[in-house]
């Protein structure tokens, strides 16, 4: 057996320099973080060659730990109460994890190990190397013991011992597979799981998965071949046939096809027939027609000529009686009368318009006149009675007008509209300004902002950006006598604004600050650090202030007004009266005291009514003046009505000679020019009636010619040559064998038939039918053959006119193909079964025995232990799933006397027909269905499932109770179990699984010198003492090397069965191992 004999820790966690020997059974015992898991995660690291730690390390404490790599090789201590952690090495300095190995056999030994570079950074260079040598601590370190970097241990290595440096990790856990007995690599998930000691919930996929070592894949290449040839050769037997019943039902389509064709080809040719005789009837009826048509003509022209003769008469007479008439003087002055009246109205008209026009525009302005008097409210009287006598005026009134009087009053009202329309302008802007101002006043006295001069806001302003603490005296002051406020404000004046400086640095440099920005005149800087305190005198006396020496200052500016004005019972010559008028201006913008702020609010509210008040008087004037604003009316207007007034004077003249006019008009005898006139007329309407008859016979005569000429020239000709095409038609695509035979036997038919409409009507619809029904039969026949030339991928001409090629290929598959097929098919069949019965049936039925004799050998070892009244054995049944198939691998009728397989029995055939049909179809693709990527994920399964022998087994751990004889299947029972009872059989089924990846028991010592090492952390926690001793000696029995760690609790249990006791300790922040033989330790040490 491959043995672990040491394992070597430099710079791990806890532990500089340790040396662990191990034995078969190793106890590993201590307390609480002396650490046995850093142990074991040094053990894990090793052999499992996983440098991701995080997957394995310390599991057995929880599933959710956080150990790292990082943590265990710089010697992670705690958090550093903040974002980091405490280590207890910060580098640069080498860590080092080595196992050695030692072969049974041969005596020989072989070290794997990891090694890390690590650096300040917390970056780390890992190495994973085999040593074909045994190992000592004294090989990794230095002269001075300090551990040697990867670059020094290869140059200490090399010429010495034969080694090999792993580039990657699992390059390490195949070398190091290889060296432990060309183990499976199941043997490293195994350790993971059986390491943290947590037990199994699904206990049939672990032994199925773990515990059965046969080669679980059957190899079935050759019958899939053999398969996949017999089932292709059906396909394509397959296929042929539906290949010949596609083209037979090609064939029937186009005999179909053919007989819609020759029907066609009849009502072609009675049409045909039918309107060369339609047209040659047609032919006769024109010519017919045009002999009409020319004695038409001729009866036209002599109509017409007649008359045109009788409208030359009238037109003769009627010219005669028109030179008489106008000859008549009468006639003549009746035209002269006529004229000089139409002349005369035409005049009166239009300046009787050009007066209204004037008066209307007279009148207008004495209107605009009136509501401008209104608006501007003027009384003067004279304006009024002139608007007045606009507003009234009219045609008559309008010659005794004075003109300019009038044009004179309109030009200064509008010019007075004017001047108020700008002045109220004016007006409303500067309201409107004012008020936006007081606005804006008022915005800032809300958010508390006091309304300082800008001299003094401003540079208070430069102070704050400085530094500088100030305060405004009015701030700091208030008044005392209510009575004496508006007087104070008004004494104070400016000085109300002073700024107050509390210390003489800050005066100072408020001092420079202020002549370098040039408002020494406008603003007053106050040093308080330089006054005494004092209590007010004389006026200041109504003023308060918290600060003394404030108060000094108020004496300061108010002695001037005389300081003994209090005790005074004249109040030395100033009275509140007077002070109240030294500046009323001032008295309206308060500032002393808290109470000003809401006084100037007050009074700016009331400002800003006052304002809007006014605005909204201004606009309504403004809106009354818009709309009684006008245009006074210009010279040249005034001009223009003077003169249409003066030209109406001529109106009455006029109308006098208009009466004139009329009355000789009355006197004029008009009996004979009416006479006259009314044989004109009558004339006229005569000549008008013959040359409308004349040119209804003109036009009928274009008619008639026009029809002549078409009829001559055109449609006889047309329809001769109709004629002699048909015919030439029938001539061309009929042969007159047929014609002769069919043609004119069908047309003769059609001419005895009866019918309602003519024979060339019904043919011609039913015709259409019939070339409809051929062609959707071609259609048909076409798309038979283009499914046909896409399935088979055939190159024939799918819209040929005859159907030979695909005919020849229906010859040849029914007469040729598809006989070979059937023959090959039979032969293929035979191979086919022959290899399912050597290469799938017989393998998987001798792996079936071979596991259950693994089974045999298993339970053999677990017969001999008992754990309290329980003893243990795994089962093998038949899978209910796969029964049929369980059932035909097992079935007795495969065996023949000989002792050999006969799937040939006709009645296993028939038996298992379904199973083997299935299993086919399971495991064989063809090339048609690998297309598709979801069905070849599903064979690739399927394949997997049914070549594997455990898919037809279910595997279980069976708890027999000694004393009733009850037995359980853990599958079904083992999450009701309490903790104990859970984790006895996963420690069996675990080491079931370890004796099987090992091959421990197999007779060959070449196969079976693999490595026997099983690890536990935290082992048996929840097991009695009883159940904790059979399974140590259960170790033994199964041939394996064990390290187990256990808390000190169990060292009575544990220490008299083991071979190697190693406990842990602490001292401080270092750990170390001591080594005990069982009798040296008791559980309370």
């Amino acid at each position: 057996m491959k043995k672990l004999e040491k394992l070597l820790l430099v710079n791990w966690h806890n532990f500089e320099l340790e040396s662990l020997e191990f034995g078969t059974l190793n106890f590993l015992t201590g307390k609480n973080a002396t650490g046995k898991s850093t142990i074991i995660d040094a053990l894990q690291l090793v052999i499992l060659g996983d440098g991701n730690g995080q997957t394995f390390f310390n599991k057995a404490a929880s599933t959710k730990s956080s150990r790292t790599l990082e943590g265990y090789l710089y010697g992670e201590q705690g958090d550093d109460e903040g974002a980091g952690f405490r280590y207890r090495r910060q580098g640069p300095f080498s860590s080092y994890v080595a196992a050695v190995w030692r072969d049974s056999l041969n005596g020989r030994c072989f070290t794997s190990l990891f090694m890390a570079d690590c650096h300040q950074d917390h970056n780390f260079d890992r190495h994973w190397m085999t040593i074909s040598s045994d190992a000592a601590l004294s090989l990794f370190l230095g002269d001075d013991d300090v551990p040697l970097d990867f670059r020094l241990l290869k140059s200490r290595l090399s010429g010495k011992v034969d080694y090999k440096v792993h580039d990657a990790a699992y390059q390490y856990q195949a070398a190091l597979c290889a060296a432990l007995g060309n183990i499976n690599k199941k043997y490293m998930s195994l350790l993971r799981k059986a390491v943290p000691f947590t037990p199994i919930t699904d206990m049939v996929k672990f032994i199925t998965e773990s515990i059965c070592d046969i080669d679980s894949s059957v190899d079935i290449s050759n019958m899939q071949t053999d398969i996949r040839n017999y089932t292709e050769l059906e396909e394509t037997s397959a296929i042929a046939e539906r290949r010949l019943k596609d083209l037979e039902d090609i064939a029937s389509a186009w005999k179909e096809y053919l007989a819609r064709k020759e029907t066609v080809k009849v009502h072609e040719y009675v049409l045909q027939r039918a309107r060369v005789d339609a047209a040659t009837r047609l032919i006769a009826e024109l010519k017919e027609q045009l002999a009409q048509c020319e004695a038409r003509v001729a009866e036209i022209l002599s109509s017409s000529t007649l008359l045109e003769g009788q409208r030359n008469e009238v037109e003769e007479r009627e010219a005669r009686l028109s030179r008489e008439l106008h000859s008549s003087s009468a006639e003549v002055r009746r035209r002269q009368l006529e004229e000089g009246i139409a002349e005369r109205k035409e005049r009166i008209a239009l300046l009787e318009r050009r007066l209204d026009l004037a008066v209307g525009e007279l009148s207008k302005l004495g209107r605009h006149l009136t509501a401008a008097m209104a608006v501007l409210d003027v009384k003067d009287d004279d304006l009024s009675l002139l608007a007045g006598s606009l507003s009234a005026m009219d045609s008559v009134r309008v010659h005794s007008l004075d003109l300019a009087k009038a044009a004179q009053a309109g030009s200064d009202v509008s010019h007075a509209l004017e001047n108020t329309f700008f002045d109220l302008t004016r007006a409303l802007e500067g309201t409107r300004a004012q008020l936006g101002r007081e606005r804006t006043i008022l915005s800032d006295l809300e958010k508390g902002m006091r309304p300082y001069p800008e001299a003094v806001r401003s540079f208070l302003s430069i102070l704050k950006d400085e530094g500088i603490v100030t305060c405004v005296l009015c701030e700091k002051v208030e008044v005392v006598d209510l009575d004496w406020h508006d007087s104070l404000e008004a004494l104070l004046d400016d000085h109300r604004f002073d700024i107050l400086i509390d210390s003489e640095e800050g005066y100072r440099k408020a001092y420079d600050l202020l002549m370098d920005s040039g408002r020494g005149g406008s603003v007053t800087l106050v040093d308080l650090s330089a006054l005494e305190e004092e209590e007010g005198r004389g006026l200041a006396s109504h003023l308060s202030a918290d600060d003394g020496r404030i108060r000094s200052h108020l004496n300061h500016l108010l002695s001037c007004y005389g300081q003994d004005a209090q005790a005074d019972t004249e109040l030395h010559s100033w009275t509140r009266s007077l002070l109240c008028r030294h500046d009323e201006a001032l008295s309206r913008s308060p500032f002393l005291g808290r109470s000003a702020l809401t006084i100037q609010m007050e009074r700016c509210r009331a400002a800003i009514a006052r304002m809007e008040e006014e605005e909204s008087r201004l606009i309504q004037g403004l809106e009354r003046l818009c709309k009684a604003r006008f245009q006074p009316i210009t010279e040249d207007n005034m001009r223009r009505i003077e003169e249409d007034i003066t030209a109406s004077r001529a109106i009455g003249g006029l109308k006098e000679e208009l009466s004139q006019l009329a009355q000789e008009l009355e006197g004029i005898d008009m009996l004979y020019l009416e006479r006259l006139r009314a044989e004109i007329d009558e004339c006229r309407m005569k000549k008008k009636d013959l040359e409308e008859r004349i040119i209804v016979l003109s036009k009928e005569d274009g008619a008639q010619t026009a029809q002549l000429e078409d009829l001559r020239n055109s449609r006889i000709p047309a329809q001769e040559e109709v004629v002699r095409s048909l015919e030439e038609g029938i001539e061309a695509n009929f042969d007159k064998d047929w014609i002769a035979q069919v043609g004119e036997r069908s047309y003769r038919e059609a001419l005895a038939e009866k019918r309602t409409v003519t024979m060339e009507e019904a043919y011609d619809n039913s015709l259409k039918g019939f070339t409809t029904r051929m062609e959707k039969a071609f259609s048909e026949v076409v798309a038979r053959r283009a499914d046909y030339n896409n399935l088979y991928r055939a190159a024939h001409d799918s819209t040929a006119d005859d159907n030979e090629a695909y005919e020849e290929e229906r010859r040849s598959l029914a007469e040729v193909k598809l006989p070979e097929y059937r023959e090959r098919i039979k032969e293929a069949k035979e191979a086919a079964y022959r290899q399912f019965r050597e290469d799938f049936i017989s393998k998987i039925k001798s792996k079936i025995e071979d596991v259950r004799i693994q089974i045999g050998k298993l339970n053999s070892a677990l017969a001999q232990s008992v754990f309290g009244r329980d003893r243990y054995h795994f089962s093998v049944l038949a899978n209910p799933d796969y029964r049929q198939f369980y059932n035909m691998f097992m079935d007795e009728a495969l065996l023949d006397v000989g002792g050999g397989l006969n799937l040939y029995s006709e009645s296993f055939f028939e038996k298992y027909k379904m199973e083997i049909d299935e299993l086919f179809d399971k495991l064989i693709v063809n090339d048609s269905q690998r297309a598709s990527a979801e069905r070849m994920a599903q064979y690739e399964k399927d394949l997997a499932r049914y070549t594997d022998y455990r898919t037809y087994l279910v595997f279980d751990l069976i708890v027999e109770d000694r004393e009733n004889g009850s037995q359980q299947r853990l599958s079904r029972t083992l999450l009701k179990k309490s903790g104990g009872e859970t984790q006895l059989p996963f420690y069996i089924a675990l080491l079931a699984s370890f004796s099987q990846v090992c091959r421990i028991g197999q007779k060959n010592p070449s196969t079976s010198n693999t490595v026997r090492l099983v690890i536990f952390d935290e082992a048996f926690s929840k097991m009695d003492a009883e159940r904790i001793r059979e399974s140590i000696r259960l170790l033994g029995r199964f041939g394996l090397q064990a390290i187990f760690s256990a808390p000190s609790d169990k060292i009575g249990d544990i220490a008299p069965l083991v071979d190697n006791i190693l406990v842990t300790f602490r001292d401080n922040k270092h750990s170390f191992v001591r080594r005990f033989e069982p009798g040296e330790l008791k559980c309370d040490e």
